[in-house]
């Protein structure tokens, strides 16, 4: 069904990356010295951790079953760069598969949505077939008035 792969597609991008940052900004936090080493990339792997816990916590619990397969993916790609790197000191595979998957999202084509009227008629379905194209929302306008 289509809200099934949106919702894995939002386990993907958006709530596992959630508790990556999470991850991320315990492990730093746990090093006494990385916080006044920190910069780049520490800032922008743990942007997303500084968003509200309650909101996290919904939006990932209430995807569980789509989160937890990317979880799983997320461990198992890991597993396979530490045994890789304790018998090989190699991260080699993780780091070219990530490196050509971004390369792929850097040159995704995108289309633009400039306006979606919730409440429109349709406006879900072609919010969705715009998501699915690579779209990028540019505005959402309040729901088209209705009788009260």
């Amino acid at each position: 069904a289509k809200s099934d792969e949106h919702d894995a597609a939002a386990a993907a991008i958006s709530h596992l990356p959630h508790l990556l940052a999470e991850a991320l900004a315990v492990i730093a936090g746990e090093v006494p010295l990385a916080f006044g080493l920190a910069a780049g990339s520490f800032r922008d792997g743990t942007r997303v951790a500084g968003t509200a816990p309650d909101l996290v916590r919904a939006m990932c619990e209430g995807n569980s079953g789509h989160l937890l397969p990317a979880v799983d993916r997320v461990i198992e790609l890991l597993t396979g760069a530490r045994e890789s790197l304790a018998s090989q000191n190699s991260v080699a595979d993780l780091v070219a598969a990530g490196h050509a998957a971004r390369t792929r999202y850097d040159s995704f084509p995108r289309s633009d949505i400039f306006t979606v009227v919730i409440g429109a008629e349709n406006w879900r379905e072609e919010l969705a077939a715009a998501g699915r194209a690579g779209g990028v929302i540019r505005s959402a306008l309040p729901i088209l008035d209705t009788p009260q």
